[in-house]
């Protein structure tokens, strides 16, 4: 375009040297060897132009066939990259197809050819991985590793993934704390071994990373309480320890968790599967002393089987005074009424909580209340409680 542009120019400024030289076209002599040589100036200017034409072009040539070798090696580079990596990609489509010999034999081609073939070797082990060949798997993510070192992090999560995904925690779990120990507090590993320690159950080894997750901010605040609520009420619930161990889980949380009313019932019946109904008694008594409510608890604590009933009624009823719409409290307070055979201080519980919140269990308890004072409503409580079962 360029030389276009500059013959265009030049032929404009002969067209206007033509005209201004008309009548005085100039003279130029040139005496060389005993030789002479004249012509106009006009004539002159035309051949130097068509001179320089000539050896402009003639080395554009030159330059064009030294740099030939150097211009068909590029091309012949750059086809095969594309070849390279349409056979890649060819390769990716058919793992994603579940071709799984396809995409190992294309991708396989792709790892000779190519100095860096990271994303090749991770996807040959997966699908190694999938044909449940293990041992090759391991081997494609060690050359991995070898043709990366600086991926170390990357393959090493990709392995752990893999290890995961086919139940080989225990495998996922070590390659993780290794990945943990040579990239502290990793957000991606951290939360990897928080999943696995969740499969496994380890709940004391995922309530020791719980802080690490917290202090990174790795998961949100409503993900982050579901999985420590999850985590403490199972290390209560574990069905292999002694109550000291019990004990000993409970002291160590802070004074928040054990406020936290679905963590705090969990505790309350873990005691009393241990049988320690005064223990549980005055854990309630002291919970419900600091204004913590919950309607589970306060109905747990009706159920204990404590010496002191008139002293558990008292303190039931202290809680009317911030809690009397509260359909549990009075089913608590007509339960330990039964139980002091207070029969008129029951029938009236009983009939306050069936008025806020009619259960099948409530009418029932009702009807035996009934029936035991030889009351003939009896059966019509049994009757309402059988209607709310099949309805």
């Amino acid at each position: 375009m360029k030389y276009i542009i500059t013959l265009f120019l030049l032929i404009i400024a002969f067209v206007i040297m033509g005209v201004i030289m008309k009548n005085e076209p100039g003279m130029v002599l040139i005496y060389f060897n005993d030789k002479e040589f004249q012509t106009s100036l006009i004539v002159l200017s035309l051949i130097f132009v068509i001179l320089y034409t000539i050896a402009h072009t003639l080395l554009k040539i030159i330059i064009f066939v030294i740099k030939l070798p150097s211009f068909v090696k590029k091309q012949n580079q750059k086809i095969a990259v594309n070849r390279l990596l349409k056979m890649t990609e060819n390769g990716l489509i058919a793992m994603a197809e579940g071709n799984w010999i396809e995409s190992e034999k294309l991708l396989k081609k792709y790892i000779k050819h190519n100095s860096r073939p990271l994303v090749s070797l991770l996807a040959l082990a997966k699908v190694s991985h999938e044909q449940n060949n293990h041992q090759k798997r391991d081997d494609y993510l060690r050359q991995a590793i070898i043709q990366n070192p600086q991926a170390s992090l990357a393959v090493g999560l990709t392995q752990a993934e893999l290890q995961y995904s086919h139940n080989q925690t225990e495998q996922a779990q070590a390659t993780l704390n290794r990945l943990l120990q040579e990239n502290k507090r990793h957000p991606v590993v951290t939360k990897r071994l928080m999943q696995v320690y969740n499969k496994t159950h380890e709940w004391q080894k995922l309530f020791d990373l719980l802080p690490i997750i917290k202090k990174n901010k790795i998961l949100s605040s409503a993900r982050y309480s579901a999985i420590y609520d999850k985590t403490c009420i199972a290390l209560l619930q574990q069905s292999n320890i002694d109550y000291n161990k019990f004990e000993k889980i409970w002291d160590n949380f802070d004074k928040n968790t054990k406020n936290h009313a679905i963590i705090f019932k969990s505790y309350i019946m873990r005691l009393v599967s241990f049988g320690q109904m005064l223990q549980a008694y005055q854990k309630i008594n002291k919970y419900l002393q600091n204004n913590n409510w919950n309607e589970d608890i306060i109905t747990i604590f009706g159920t204990l089987k404590v010496s002191n009933l008139k002293e558990q009624l008292h303190i039931a009823e202290s809680c009317l005074t911030n809690h009397k719409s509260s359909p549990a409290l009075y089913l608590t307070l007509a339960r330990i009424c039964v139980k002091l055979q207070l029969w008129g201080q029951a029938k009236s519980y009983y009939s306050q909580n069936i008025y806020l919140n009619p259960t099948a269990i409530a009418y029932k308890e009702q009807g035996q209340l009934l029936e035991k004072i030889k009351d003939d409503n009896f059966y019509e409580s049994y009757k309402k409680g059988l209607e709310k079962i099949t309805t």
